[in-house]
């Protein structure tokens, strides 16, 4: 086969964080590629990654409407979505890498999800979860649609996760200013879980550390089940004192992922030793956190999935269900598999994190490796360095079949 011309569309700079990894490969292989960056801002110029194989044509573009006209110019396109998501119409083969939960939440209806002639999964249990996520949002699939679906899905494994053996501590320490000779609790804070969310738990009680507050708003709304968050103060001020605690008492490092669209609040910059967003893409700021941490504290964030590839283990802070975010909610009743996972990831109801967790020790919090090698089976395929390439093999296949007409 001659050279292959691949068109990447960009769509915001963190798709890097997914699609890096097959750019490299691709030009590894000898392959031209060319990114379609639609830049929120110049800023983002300075945030593209650079390659170990070679370099991409970028071209700007200001609508995705483009796409339909610029996909003419090349073989075949990769992106993190079908393209349907983008609003257009396909014309050349067109290859949907996962990304994360979004691939399944941004694309509530099959037939949209189906408008791309590849899904490359991280696993086939993805492909299966979306179907039971359509199916408990009563978009049940004739047998058909399911055919077409699973004709369509490729597990690959996690491409992001590629260069994660190629992390070395130590430059990943002196590159993010962490001493050596201390250990690293990583704390993530909470999004989906509510801050901004218009529920009574999410405004008048989980955010809200002053009981005098919380008591008014309590008198507006009578939800009993409240009364023991609010004079016991289970809330995310004290939540976030413990982590900070257990920091100090382990002569650990506080590291806190922010993420640009949710500003810290005042507590969460207050704790932390040192706080980091994204500034890298490929390798993603996550991974080099993860590569020095000892334990990570989070929610219900799939970044559970990259600290159980990195070996670190991962401690979910369980919210109750009722009256929280619609999304977090949404994600306990059909994705609960990521975070309840006895031996693999260690699920604590927010009531028991707040009494305990200041007083326990790096050592208290571990997994047991075969669940974890089977939640890693799952849920993120295999750790050897190869997802990239199969997603190009995927891609070259498909091409060589189209040939052949």
């Amino acid at each position: 086969m001659s050279t292959v011309r691949l068109g990447i569309p960009i769509g915001r700079i963190y798709d890097y964080r997914h699609l890096a990894p097959i750019i490299d490969a691709a030009l590894g292989r000898g392959w031209q590629v060319t990114c379609w960056h639609r830049f929120d801002s110049e800023a983002e110029q300075d945030l593209i990654p650079t390659y170990a194989n070679g370099q991409t044509e970028i071209i700007a573009i200001e609508d995705f409407k483009e796409l339909e006209t610029l996909a003419e110019q090349v073989d075949c396109v990769i992106a993190g979505a079908p393209p349907a998501y983008y609003g257009i119409e396909k014309t050349k083969p067109w290859v949907h890498v996962q990304r994360a939960l979004d691939s399944f939440l941004a694309n509530r209806e099959i037939a949209n999800f189906l408008t791309a002639d590849l899904f490359c999964a991280y696993t086939s249990d993805w492909v299966d979860w979306y179907v039971q996520f359509l199916e408990n949002s009563g978009q049940a699939l004739s047998v058909g649609t399911q055919a077409q679906l699973e004709a369509i899905s490729v597990p690959v494994g996690f491409p992001e996760l590629d260069v994660l053996p190629q992390l070395d501590e130590s430059q990943v320490r002196a590159e993010l200013g962490i001493p050596a000779d201390r250990p690293v609790v990583l704390f993530l804070p909470s999004d989906a879980c509510g801050r901004l969310q218009p529920t009574v738990y999410c405004q008048y009680i989980f955010t809200v550390s002053s009981r005098l507050k919380q008591l008014w708003k309590f008198k507006n709304h009578l939800r009993w089940e409240y009364l023991p968050y609010i004079w016991r103060g289970w809330n995310y001020k004290n939540l976030i004192a413990r982590v900070r605690h257990f920091a100090t008492n382990q002569n650990a490092v506080m590291a806190v992922k922010a993420r640009s669209k949710y500003p810290l609040l005042a507590e969460e910059t207050a704790a932390a030793d040192q706080v980091f967003y994204d500034v890298s893409f490929y390798p993603a700021t996550i991974l080099k956190l993860l590569k020095i941490a000892d334990l990570a504290v989070g929610f219900n964030s799939v970044v559970a999935t990259e600290a159980l590839a990195a070996a670190v283990p991962y401690v979910e802070v369980r919210l109750p269900d009722r009256d929280t975010a619609v999304l977090y909610t949404e994600l306990q009743h059909n994705f609960s598999d990521l975070w309840d996972a006895p031996g693999a990831v260690t699920r604590v109801p927010l009531a028991s994190f707040l009494q305990n967790f200041a007083r326990q020790q790096f050592g208290d919090f571990g997994f047991d490796e075969a669940a974890r090698q089977r939640y890693l089976d799952r849920f993120v395929g295999p750790l050897d360095g190869q997802a990239s390439q199969r997603v190009l093999d995927a891609v070259q296949e498909r091409l060589l079949t189209e040939a052949k007409g």
